[in-house]
């Protein structure tokens, strides 16, 4: 009969369980990042391509992305399930912070070169708002509910101010007014798509 080890599965199994409440936590701090896919697929060739709501691509280089953990050999073979478990995480971490830094750069691009930047300097936040709304694509679903996308803010007097901004009523009037207007685009394109098919 094999042995079981019961006393090494039981560790392993409490290391693994942190170790993923330690992975979800960390996405928790990124947490627009989970709009995204976690697989991307790559063919052959070096550039990336990102398709506008109207169709339009924007074809770009590829970026290298890469990050740098490090232990010793001597180091690793010393570790416990804990340890092994806790340098994963640190890889993890470090990935996600890189992923984060190439995402925000090259949607900076991808913005200023198709003119969907707002300069906000001077506005209050409500004019900045409902500009930056004003210059997105908005999708709805079948029973028109507006599909939203994420608006990534920092924490403290921001965050606070946007969830003061929801909650007024001049704001949500004049945000319904473009939503509507966005509707009606909406309907028009897809009548458009239909047609085509």
């Amino acid at each position: 009969m094999l042995p079981d080890y019961p006393e090494a599965k039981r560790v392993l199994y409490e290391a693994s369980m942190r170790t993923a409440a330690c992975v979800a936590e960390n996405q928790e701090k990124h947490e627009f990042m989970r709009n995204f896919p976690l697989a991307h697929e790559m063919h052959e060739g070096s550039d990336s391509i990102m398709h506008a709501i109207n169709n339009a691509l924007s074809p770009k280089g590829m970026a290298k992305l890469s990050f740098s953990v490090s232990a010793s050999t001597r180091e690793m073979e010393n570790w416990s399930a804990k340890e092994a478990l806790d340098f994963l995480v640190e890889m993890h971490s470090k990935m996600i912070g890189e992923k984060t830094k190439l995402f925000f750069t090259r949607m900076n691009e991808y913005t200023e070169e198709s003119g969907q930047v707002v300069d906000g300097a001077g506005l209050p936040l409500e004019e900045v708002m409902l500009r930056s709304i004003e210059k997105i694509g908005v999708d709805f679903s079948e029973d028109g509910q507006p599909i939203m996308p994420s608006f990534v803010v920092g924490k403290g007097t921001l965050k606070q101010q946007m969830m003061d901004l929801e909650n007024s009523p001049d704001f949500k009037r004049k945000f319904n007014d473009i939503i509507t207007r966005k509707y009606d685009e909406w309907r028009d394109r897809e009548a458009d798509r239909k047609l085509a098919d």
